[in-house]
């Protein structure tokens, strides 16, 4: 962040000069050399992601919330499909490399509901999760196929050929033990995967190696890849030897390509619709952000660089001055695109025989967001589903628009919105929900907790509510 502030600041030519400019920035790397070398950091530089999974067999991605890590964890397993099928790739040079694993994406909250589920009875591990998980609840095989799906996943765990991506270690509520479940994260890491032929089951090896980076090829063996966010610090206690990986925040040249191309990309699509629109400047959406400290703050990270681009787009070129208006006018313009028929979205229309209106969309959302914010990150299309219900019925008791026989219409027509189009809320894989962005879920929480607690409850207790589960 003091990257790109510097940057704006040094561009100012009203400040500083070419020159001036260059000296303080080379003064500026001197400075932070010197801290790298003073702190025993010289190996730290910058890794493409092929590069990084060239050279580590395990590590772990870490980055703040947007920055992409879900979206990166999907990008390795999609382009390893792609090379166990022999098609090309953005991961290999060739299709015919002997590097491919049978790639499983493992959202880490799912595991620790299992465990929650089974408790009392037989520990379900996390081994065992990673050969059972793929075919839980799938709508694509029948009982026979996942009893063969789990079968080929533990033949190809002995042989070393899977790789695994753990997603969203931070994803465990704080009021979780996580101490089991670093174990089982380390011996994974540490031990290669053994059959144990008198139990009929996996199990890991005695054979221990605690210093896992450089030690051999990384192409042999299973490999294992964990995201997090770095708020938190909960990676900590995993293997010291596993690299550590963040993801940088967005640059300024990024932000202003990015924003050059969204406008391009948005007057392109005005004149093929014959739309009449103000000509405008490419750097228009850029210069805009760079005004104002707070939204500038947000727009180095892609995910909230996109929503700012859209609010600016709808709101006619104007940005809001201050960062809790512009997440209120993010979720306004996505429940007024519900409510109201646009002829460039007429699926995700909800129209008028629904008796649906803003405040009720408005209270669904706060309600999944005080769920999601005290219970779980994520949650199942059933939970879902009975949040939307609850809130239907609250509102049907206060209104006789429509009647309980349109309540399960309009639950599933909202499912299916949240599932299949963007908006604040949408899928992240299989049967698990959540909002585009923590910010968003917190705003909604918050506005939740005000509102069913009286807005003259104290501060300190609001705060404590919505980040208990966080810090």
């Amino acid at each position: 962040m003091i990257d790109q502030w510097l940057h704006v600041l040094l561009n100012n030519k009203n400040i500083f000069t070419d020159n001036d400019a260059n000296a303080v920035k080379t003064k500026v790397n001197r400075l932070k050399q010197s801290i790298l070398e003073q702190s025993n950091f010289k190996e730290a530089r910058p890794y493409q992601i092929q590069q990084a999974y060239n050279e580590f067999k395990h590590f772990i991605v870490l980055g703040h919330p947007g920055l992409g890590k879900t979206t990166l964890s999907k990008w390795l397993i999609i382009n390893m499909a792609k090379q166990c099928l022999g098609e090309k790739n953005m991961l290999f040079d060739h299709i015919y490399s002997k590097k491919e694993k049978l790639p499983i994406l493992i959202p880490i909250w799912k595991y620790v509901d299992k465990v929650k589920e089974n408790d009392g009875e037989n520990k379900f591990t996390l081994l065992q999760f990673i050969y059972e998980n793929p075919t839980f609840d799938s709508r694509f095989f029948n009982d026979e196929e996942r009893i063969e799906l789990s079968f080929s996943i533990k033949e190809l765990l002995i042989e070393g050929n899977v790789l695994v991506i753990f997603e969203g270690l931070d994803e465990v509520p704080v009021h979780i033990d996580r101490s089991d479940l670093i174990k089982e994260i380390n011996a994974l890491l540490e031990r290669e995967i053994d059959y144990d032929v008198i139990h009929d089951k996996l199990t890991y090896s005695v054979y221990e190696q605690k210093e896992i980076h450089n030690t051999r090829d990384p192409t042999i063996g299973n490999r294992f890849i964990i995201t997090s966010r770095i708020e938190g610090n909960y990676f900590e206690d995993i293997n010291f030897f596993i690299p550590r990986l963040t993801i940088e925040d967005m640059s300024n040249d990024a932000l202003k390509l990015f924003c050059n191309s969204y406008m391009k990309c948005i007057n392109d699509i005005s004149l093929k619709a014959g739309r009449i629109v103000k000509e405008s400047n490419n750097d228009q959406l850029y210069n805009e952000i760079i005004k104002n400290k707070d939204i500038f703050h947000l727009a180095i990270n892609p995910q909230l660089a996109s929503v700012i681009a859209a609010v600016y787009n709808q709101c006619e070129g104007q940005l809001p001055e201050k960062r809790i208006d512009l997440y209120e006018t993010a979720i306004e313009k996505m429940i007024e695109r519900l409510i109201i028929f646009y002829i460039d979205f007429p699926t995700d229309y909800l129209d008028q025989e629904h008796g649906l209106n803003t405040t009720m969309l408005w209270s669904i959302l706060q309600e999944i967001a005080e769920y999601l914010h005290s219970r779980v990150e994520a949650l199942s299309e059933k939970m879902l589903k009975e949040i939307i219900r609850k809130c239907l019925l609250d509102c049907q008791k206060q209104s006789s628009k429509f009647l309980e026989t349109k309540v399960e219409e309009l639950i599933s027509k909202l499912v299916d919105i949240f599932k299949y189009h963007s908006g604040v809320l949408n899928e992240f894989g299989h049967n698990s929900f959540r909002f585009i962005h923590r910010t968003f879920q917190e705003y909604l929480a918050a506005k939740s907790i005000i509102i069913h607690h009286g807005t003259q409850q104290s501060e300190d207790m609001i705060y404590y509510n919505i980040f208990r589960i966080k810090l």
